[in-house]
């Protein structure tokens, strides 16, 4: 990975630039070939390289967990305002919530390896903390023995053996 991305999504040589355009329209092109202007997915890709290169340990870093949990959150962002626009796309909302998983347990090793980088990235990006402290399956998680216990302790059912009544 090079140096951060230029402003303007077409690169053209400095020495090339000054030749070919007048003074009076440098102003015109450059507000032309901005990022402001490019399509949807050319500003996700913009802003994934400068999440990345604000995020990364080193030079060649694009995997560690606060780069990986920055694009992820990129990412998150662009399918956000693409719902909001489409809100009956089935195959994108569940590709937002796997994300936002994937995130989830991300920043719950990042909180324990390193909590400076976590709590910057959540400041940030304005993650929410209670979305990382609840499992969304712990309500839902040990129903069975719940009730076979209930169920015992009011004698409807035989109770497995495996379960003991307390």
């Amino acid at each position: 990975v090079g140096p951060p991305p230029p402003e303007n999504i077409w690169f053209v040589e400095e020495d090339v630039k000054d030749n070919v355009v007048p003074e009076e329209q440098k102003d015109a092109i450059n507000r032309l070939l901005s990022v402001k202007n490019a399509s949807l997915p050319e500003q996700l890709k913009q802003d994934v390289a400068k999440a990345i290169a604000k995020w990364r340990k080193h030079e060649a870093d694009v995997g560690s967990p606060a780069a990986s949990i920055a694009a992820m959150s990129e990412r998150i962002k662009y399918l956000h305002r693409h719902m909001r626009a489409n809100h009956k796309d089935k195959h994108s909302m569940y590709g937002i919530n796997a994300l936002i998983n994937k995130r989830r347990y991300m920043l719950k090793y990042l909180a324990k390896k390193d909590f400076k980088a976590f709590k910057g990235l959540v400041n940030e990006y304005e993650i929410s903390t209670l979305e990382l402290m609840t499992d969304q399956q712990a309500s839902h998680r040990g129903w069975t023995e719940r009730n076979a216990r209930r169920r015992a302790k009011r004698g409807k059912r035989r109770f497995p053996p495996y379960h003991q009544v307390e």
